[in-house]
């Protein structure tokens, strides 16, 4: 199976009913297969379809983003991101916060969130780090494709958009917008890295190809995490 192309409208069904189980596939037809659901779904051409489908057991539901933010005594910024998301996504979503308890004292950020009914809280016993924050956040995340996103990140109008389009190319694993400054100027637009360890952030002057992208802020699908 090279590719697939599913042409729907009007339907009521679920994913699984089209296509079987996902885990019959192997993961190279699964991305395929994935992205080209998405691509159809912007295209307009899934009206109705639920688009519920089981992998490893965990509903997930294709199409939506799972937006997860690690916190550490993080201060008011993190409002500020999570009402940035609010106003500019109008993509399908959910948000998912992970708050890692400070080991210095200072309040958990999670005090501050306790009472939004607009994301999903979680707050582990002990400070998980990073990765294992964000990895906890994909446990409980629901969408098929995970959004890792610094709290300090402000997103703007249709964000999401060319993020989830760039998926659509089974090559790419992993996409990144743009960062800019708070003054509008660039930050970096990926990074090289050289064989001495050394790294350096490419600007629209720079004319090189990134061989990464800064972590503030990925799109990747779920299947390819898992």
């Amino acid at each position: 199976m090279s590719s697939a192309h599913l042409e729907v409208s009007h339907l009521s069904a679920t994913l699984t009913e089209f296509v079987g189980d996902l885990r019959d596939y192997d993961d190279d037809d699964r991305a395929v297969l994935l992205a080209e659901t998405q691509r159809l779904r912007l295209a307009g051409n899934f009206i109705t379809l639920t688009d519920r489908h089981s992998i490893d057991g965990e509903l997930v539901v294709a199409g939506r983003v799972s937006i997860i933010i690690v916190t550490y005594g993080t201060d008011e910024i993190v409002e500020r991101c999570l009402a940035a998301v609010a106003e500019h996504t109008d993509h399908d979503h959910e948000v998912i916060v992970v708050d890692n308890p400070p080991d210095d004292g200072r309040e958990r950020t999670a005090a501050r969130l306790r009472h939004r009914i607009d994301l999903q809280l979680i707050e582990p016993e002990t400070n998980l780090g990073f990765g294992g924050a964000n990895n906890l956040g994909v446990h409980h995340a629901t969408g098929d494709l995970l959004c890792f996103m610094n709290p300090d990140v402000i997103v703007a109008d249709d964000w999401l958009t060319p993020l989830i389009a760039a998926l659509d190319a089974p090559a790419v694993a992993v996409a990144a917008p743009v960062l800019l400054n708070a003054d509008g100027s660039l930050q970096e637009a990926g990074q090289r890295l050289y064989s001495d360890g050394s790294t350096l952030p490419l600007t629209r002057a720079t004319k090189a190809r990134a061989h990464y992208a800064s972590a503030a802020l990925w799109l990747v699908r779920r299947s390819d995490h898992l």
